[in-house]
């Protein structure tokens, strides 16, 4: 029984006073983390995507750059793009470019038509901005 006794105490030293520390939700989180873990095969890509405090998009200002080009007044923003392909797969983006994507993705709205013919407004949506922007420096140079 001495040793019994002596072990738990051994053990009780080699962990401090972790347990004691824990809060009540802090174990119920943990266990919750590790049933988890086991459940997604431990460690990986797919465990690390489905914990709470992983953002699973973008932040909004890096949202909008990556996929909008404004034409402002005195010059256009956000007209380069990202190349890198695995530049946000860290929140689980492919960032590459497919030409199947594109062509089921690219659409041209027109938002605005003068009567005279003479202005129109419209809006590209599934392009890479950089080709959105030279597709801009084309129609500038043709008028």
């Amino acid at each position: 029984m001495a040793k019994k006794d002596e072990r738990m105490s051994e053990q009780e030293e080699e962990t401090g006073t972790e347990s004691e520390s824990m809060s009540e939700s802090e174990s119920d989180s943990r266990a919750q983390q590790q049933k988890e873990q086991s459940k997604s095969g431990g460690v990986g890509l797919d465990y690390i995507m489905s914990l709470p405090d992983v953002p699973m998009n973008l932040p909004p200002h890096v949202e909008l750059q990556r996929t909008r080009v404004f034409c402002n007044s005195d010059a256009p923003t956000h007209t380069d793009s990202i190349q890198y392909s695995g530049a946000f797969a860290s929140v689980g983006l492919d960032n590459s470019f497919r030409l199947d994507h594109f062509r089921n993705n690219f659409r041209v709205e027109v938002t605005q038509y003068s009567k005279d013919g003479l202005d129109m407004e419209f809006d590209m949506i599934g392009i890479d901005p950089a080709l959105a922007n030279a597709f801009r420096r084309i129609l500038i140079a043709e008028v």
